[in-house]
């Protein structure tokens, strides 16, 4: 059996100027931070949650992709919802993450639902 081989590289920038050779400069890939709410337990903390949550982005550049849209679970068991956020880099979304305002926001969600967080890179 063959073995087959896929290289996946990272978004390049080309610069050219008049009178100057062509430079490639390796540009930081999108961050995609991917929530999905398994189960919630406890409605209230969720609402504490939303406010906190919204206010943590005030700093950051960030885009929401999609927040709680319908739904439907192809593998595994079933969601309640999903959240995905794009963020210019794998530093941005973890500085997003890891903000105070972020950390303080999370503790409600912690307690209000079990969930499922991931960052992953793209294009």
């Amino acid at each position: 059996m063959a073995a087959i081989f896929i290289l996946i590289m990272p978004p390049v920038k080309i610069v050219i100027r008049a009178g100057v050779q062509a430079k490639r400069e390796i540009l930081p890939m999108t961050a995609y931070v991917v929530f999905t709410r398994e189960r919630t337990r406890n409605a209230s903390d969720m609402e504490a949650y939303v406010p906190r949550a919204r206010a943590s982005f005030a700093d950051h550049e960030f885009e929401r992709l999609a927040a709680y849209g319908k739904c439907e679970t192809l593998e595994g068991a079933p969601i309640e919802g999903a959240v995905i956020f794009a963020f210019p880099s794998m530093e941005d979304a973890r500085a997003w993450y890891d903000s105070p305002e972020y950390t303080e926001a999370r503790k409600h969600r912690h307690l209000g639902a079990d969930y499922r967080a991931f960052i992953t890179e793209g294009v």
